[in-house]
């Protein structure tokens, strides 16, 4: 009897172990193209900075933007997110508590790349996670389309210049650490 039960919690733990290396591998961020949802994504090598890139692959065509309107040159137009606090609480909803608090925990960051119309709509995002993140692509594209759906930014700058761009690139980061 004493031998059947070792032997059942062996084949138990055995099972558990198998179990858990499979769900590793399936969450885990790894180099490739991926499909979530019908939406394809990218997943770039690691860089040797420790961070993984994460695109959509159907990114948009960006014609450049124009260097002068009224002779003013457009780089030193300094546009500025008014609602950024609006992004970081919706990625905070869309993970929730539990995967929030195992970021922070981590010690995690999340470094978004927004490109934005100058009406504020997303035009395109791209993310970096730490490599090994807590993080999983079905996260990633949680945020993404959540973003992409709920998120409209607000911008200020010197007399409206960014009215004058075609599109306005603005990065972002969320630190669980703090």
């Amino acid at each position: 009897m004493r031998n059947n039960n070792i032997v059942l919690v062996l084949f138990f733990s055995i099972i558990m172990l198998a179990w858990n290396v499979l769900l590793a591998q399936e969450t885990a961020i790894k180099k490739g193209t991926y499909v979530v949802k019908d939406i394809t994504y990218e997943v770039g090598a690691p860089s040797r900075y420790g961070s993984t890139p994460i695109w959509r692959r159907d990114i948009p065509k960006l014609k450049p933007n124009r260097e002068f309107v009224d002779n003013i040159a457009l780089d030193y137009i300094e546009t500025k997110v008014t609602n950024h606090e609006m992004w970081r609480n919706r990625v905070k909803a869309v993970l929730g508590k539990t995967k929030q608090d195992a970021l922070s925990r981590a010690g995690e960051r999340l470094i978004l790349r927004f490109e934005f119309s100058p009406d504020g709509k997303i035009l395109n995002i791209a993310f970096s996670v730490k490599t090994g993140t807590v993080l999983t692509l079905a996260d990633i594209a949680s945020i993404d389309r959540d973003l992409r759906k709920n998120y409209i930014a607000t911008f200020s700058s010197l007399d409206n210049g960014h009215k004058h761009l075609y599109w306005i690139a603005i990065n972002g980061e969320l630190d669980f650490a703090k």
